[in-house]
């Protein structure tokens, strides 16, 4: 009777050898891939602070005013539909900030004579302070559209800053090469 002998290739080995080659692609691949720098990270918060402030936008609807109690007053009949907006412009904020800070420590790490990277890190700063001010403007008229404003000039202009300011604010950003 002869002795049946069992293939080297065995349901373990083989699995154990496609886990040792995957693990080697794997470390090749994340040792091959460019770290991030300052720069990517800022452009990637500006344009998230940009997407927030559009969805913030978009949300701020069903907005009325006229007499209510004798006053004039400004209204929302889509309350979480502004608190949403709301959140989306505070976010907008804290992306703004984060990418200032990224630009900041890119223009630490740049050379003296690098002008060129320079002045596209001042573009970028310019297009971030544009994207802030949107940002604070949508905070102080979602802030006030919360609660029923007695002061309805004063939403309706904020209201318009803020159209008024979006083509200024995806100027910049192109300016800036984003």
């Amino acid at each position: 009777m002869t002795k049946h002998q069992s293939s080297f290739w065995t349901t373990a080995r083989a699995l154990a050898t496609i886990g040792v080659i995957l693990l080697i692609v794997a470390t090749a691949g994340c040792v091959s891939s460019p770290a991030e720098t300052a720069t990517d990270a800022a452009i990637k918060e500006l344009l998230a602070a940009v997407e927030a402030q559009d969805i913030g936008l978009g949300n701020i609807t069903n907005i009325g005013y006229g007499f209510v109690d004798g006053e004039y007053v400004v209204y929302s009949s889509d309350p979480a539909g502004l608190m949403y907006a709301h959140e989306k412009f505070v976010e907008s904020a804290e992306h703004v900030e984060s990418a200032k800070q990224h630009l900041g420590e890119a223009r630490q790490n740049m050379y003296v004579d690098d002008s060129e990277n320079l002045l596209l890190n001042g573009r970028m700063f310019q297009a971030a302070l544009v994207v802030e001010d949107i940002a604070q403007f949508g905070i102080n008229l979602t802030s006030e559209l919360q609660q029923t404003s007695p002061n309805a000039t004063a939403c309706i202009v904020n209201a318009e800053l803020i159209y008024r300011f979006i083509p200024e604010r995806d100027d910049m950003l192109h300016l800036a090469g984003l």
